[in-house]
């Protein structure tokens, strides 16, 4: 995510903490310790020092601008914000008084679905974000959050929520599939041999045999690369056809029976995906473990790779 400078982006968090710490320290896990690493973060917890007025210090940090608020509703924030005197209830009273203000955004983030009937008055008609769904599946917020204080139009956090909703569901059928197919492919720095964690060796899958592309690839038969004997080619290097093809083995390896056309096509396009990203990226002195979470981790790092991996999920 490209951002600006961070002293052009200032970010006030406005929440409730509501019984325990720990309730609510999940906050600084999945958003606001890597917002504070692009933009000038305000967030009690780590900016007020002892012995300073809180009021004071609130007060201070709602003057900078261009300012954004997040205010993260849950049936904690909205109780509070209706107990007079309460610290919520004072901070909201400020924030009334800069609401108006053009350089001012003040953005309710929904955290429970029934805080929508239940917001503050400072709160009511002014356009939400639902992070509900987001929330119940522990999928970071950071970036979708970065993007609504770039300014990013609802329809394009919108589309990018769906993104993200759609990763979680693959990683979740990703999890399903590989609980009953644990294998781990290993490479042997010395001899280049590379196997199953069953003893097998890595070989090419029958498609890869007769496939015009590789057939002459994997029919190579020397020291250093010979793939229908389980001898393949990794090195910290540009990709070359020959990672491609131990890419294209690897993830054949991880979904064998998958042989239709399109099938094939998804596991090509993985592979590619491996050798860039895996397989150029180790050096032939080192030896490699590659496992089904690493597969799965690479593939969902690009809208190429998640693809391939819907084709390839039952």
């Amino acid at each position: 995510m490209q951002s600006q400078k961070k002293e052009e982006n200032s970010l006030f968090i406005s929440y409730a903490w509501g019984g325990s710490i720990e309730k609510k320290e999940w906050l600084r896990d999945k958003a606001i310790g890597v917002l504070s690493s692009y933009f000038q973060t305000f967030w009690d917890r780590d900016s007020i020092q002892y012995g300073y007025s809180i009021d004071d210090v609130v007060w201070r940090a709602l003057a900078a601008r261009p300012l954004t608020v997040f205010c993260f509703c849950d049936q904690d924030y909205c109780h509070a914000a209706r107990k007079e005197g309460a610290g919520l209830w004072r901070e909201l009273a400020m924030l009334e008084k800069i609401a108006q203000d053009v350089e001012v955004r003040i953005v309710p983030l929904l955290l429970d679905t029934c805080c929508v009937d239940l917001l503050p008055p400072l709160l009511i008609g002014r356009s939400y974000l639902d992070l509900t769904q987001l929330v119940s599946r522990s999928v970071h917020l950071a970036n979708i959050l970065s993007l609504v204080v770039l300014g990013a139009t609802q329809a394009e956090v919108t589309q990018y929520i769906a993104s993200e909703l759609r990763i979680s569901d693959l990683r979740d059928r990703a999890d399903a599939y590989f609980s009953h197919y644990p294998i781990k492919i290993c490479g042997n720095a010395r001899t280049h041999r590379v196997s199953l964690n069953t003893g097998l060796p890595l070989l090419p899958p029958d498609w890869m045999r007769v496939k015009p592309e590789w057939s002459n690839v994997v029919a190579d038969d020397d020291d250093d690369f010979s793939p229908m004997n389980g001898i393949w080619h990794w090195d910290h290097w540009s990709p070359s056809l020959g990672m491609r093809a131990l890419g294209t083995a690897v993830c054949a390896a991880f979904f064998p029976g998958r042989t239709t056309e399109n099938e094939v096509v998804a596991i090509e396009s993985a592979g590619k995906i491996l050798a860039v990203d895996e397989f150029s990226k180790i050096k032939r002195t080192e030896p490699f473990v590659f496992s089904s979470h690493d597969l799965t981790r690479l593939l969902l790092s690009s809208p190429e790779g998640a693809n391939a991996l819907a084709c390839l999920l039952p």
